[in-house]
């Protein structure tokens, strides 16, 4: 059940635009290294974010289900020096899309 609501949601997911901050995308336009940095420490973040709504087994069962959702989304960018950036980035905006889910109700 919890797999096929997951598989939903990443299959619905690029028909939503993610905004984050008021910016889409903020880390693009920065060179290959501060891009990593960059779509790293907002990883990091909306990660701990989660981990404050979730309980940690289901923390990690999602970071699985959205490591192999972006590693199949940019299969085609495998070997390049983008594809880790970007991978570890559309990791990020599944999050912090899910994220919003938590605080949609309070609005």
């Amino acid at each position: 059940m919890l797999n096929t609501l997951l598989l939903a949601i990443l299959v619905l997911f690029p028909l939503v635009p993610v905004m984050a901050g008021g910016k889409q995308f903020p880390c693009k336009g920065l060179g290959t290294y501060k891009y990593r940095q960059c779509t790293s420490e907002r990883l990091r973040h909306s990660t701990e974010q989660l981990g404050v709504q979730l309980p940690a087994d289901l923390v990690g069962k999602w970071k699985k289900t959205i490591q192999d959702a972006c590693a199949a989304a940019y299969s085609g960018l495998v070997g390049s020096t983008l594809y880790v950036p970007i991978t570890t980035g559309c990791a990020d905006r599944m999050n912090r899309s899910l994220l919003q889910e938590f605080h949609g109700w309070e609005d």
